[in-house]
């Protein structure tokens, strides 16, 4: 009776060592060929992406698809909200021109809201070139300025016994909303970089939608109105040989 428990025992160690052996072999083989499994679908993932770009299936279906994405004709990227201050200075002339008078300078303080957009219906382009999606969007756009009347401080800074200040308080009202647009205007410089950074995301979102592996490719974004010839530049740089530069980008 021992002799047989001594067997069934030997027996079963031998079938659990078989069971370990073989699931260590099978588990290794995998392990083994995982890298080469997935660096083949990487490429093939890669080439499809490239194949779509190079029949221009990207482009046209983005142009078809990026304002339904969106919800609007516009992508609304930033709001820049300041406390301007306006300025305007009347000067006046008598004897024609052969003498002058006092200046008059008034002052006008106000909260005042700038929305920046880009046109989902205008001229994108998207390039992949070398690795390295290009992107170039329309030029920014700017909303109507929208100023808190309710908060506009008026002011006179200087005055002058001879002039109407009246007049030229009124004169910078009427001329508020103009001198806004201009300001809105001188004020997208400062919103560029956080317009490249909002379009790559965009872009990117749009394109993971077909192409899982576009979180690898690495976007470069320009506008309209900037110079083209920052792209052949870009070529020139380091990683321009056939793979994504390494500079921490995706």
């Amino acid at each position: 009776m021992q002799r047989s428990t001594a067997a069934i025992l030997a027996a079963t160690a031998v079938v659990v060592c078989l069971v370990v052996g073989l699931s260590a072999f099978f588990v290794a083989r995998e392990i083994a060929s995982a890298p080469a499994d997935l660096a083949k679908k990487g490429g093939e993932a890669l080439a499809s992406i490239t194949a779509a770009f190079a029949d221009h299936n990207v482009e046209i279906r983005f142009a078809s698809e990026a304002v339904e994405i969106a919800g609007s004709q516009f992508l609304q990227f930033t709001t820049l909200e300041e406390t301007e201050t306006f300025e305007r200075i009347d000067s006046s002339t008598v004897l024609w021109g052969t003498g002058t008078l006092p200046d008059v300078l008034v002052e006008a303080r106000a909260p005042v809201t700038y929305t920046y957009t880009l046109d989902l219906q205008g001229r994108w382009e998207l390039d992949l070139i070398n690795g390295i999606l290009f992107v170039t969007a329309p030029a920014i756009a700017v909303n109507e300025p929208a100023i808190d009347a309710s908060k506009i401080e008026y002011s006179i800074k200087q005055d002058s016994l001879v002039r109407d200040s009246d007049a030229a308080l009124e004169a910078l009202r009427r001329h508020l909303t103009d001198l806004a647009r201009q300001r809105a205007t001188d004020n997208i410089d400062l919103v560029r970089d956080t317009g490249r950074r909002q379009v790559e995301e965009f872009v990117r979102a749009w394109l993971a939608h077909d192409y899982e592996e576009s979180k690898r490719l690495r976007i470069d974004v320009r506008f309209a109105d900037e110079a083209q010839a920052e792209i052949s530049d870009a070529l020139t740089l380091p990683g321009s040989d056939g793979a994504p530069r390494n500079d921490g980008q995706p």
